[in-house]
């Protein structure tokens, strides 16, 4: 797991492993409820990227409490985490909103625009994934989780 190896202070995973267990409990009750093929699990996607932000934002207050001056906090992770949170907080909204979008059929091809939206984040996420990759393999950044303290 990404964040599982990223975040260093305990009770920062503590908190992590104890969301990833509601996370996976409530998708089980989300599923068990409605099943896979019986309709779109918006509510479940919706919920995914709230806990995703979640843990993106304890990832940045990690690395921020531990910069103790002018240091630089970029390294390899900061570029996939900066990707997954612009994706994840769009979509929290597309997604939280697809009930009353599906529903209105009279002012759905008005608000259909609404996955350019998406589709943006999305692919600027993927963008600034490979932009990591690329300066990974470069060797601009090196693969680590630790936090570059140079100045």
């Amino acid at each position: 797991m990404f964040f599982n190896n990223i975040i260093k202070t305990k009770i920062y995973k503590t908190i992590l492993h104890i969301s990833l267990g509601i996370g996976v409990a409530l998708g089980l009750l989300f599923i068990g409820s409605d099943g896979f093929g019986n309709r779109f699990l918006h509510e479940w996607v919706c919920f995914n990227n709230i806990l995703f932000t979640a843990w993106i934002l304890l990832y940045i207050y990690e690395l921020y409490q531990r910069d103790l001056g002018n240091r630089r906090l970029l390294n390899s992770n900061s570029i996939f985490v900066i990707g997954l949170f612009f994706y994840t907080t769009c979509t929290i909204f597309v997604y939280a909103l697809w009930g009353f979008i599906t529903n209105q059929q009279e002012i759905y091809p008005k608000l259909s625009g609404i996955w350019h939206i998406h589709h943006v984040f999305n692919i600027a996420k993927f963008l600034l994934i490979a932009f990591g990759f690329i300066f990974i393999g470069r060797g601009d950044i090196k693969l680590t989780t630790e936090v570059s303290y140079e100045q």
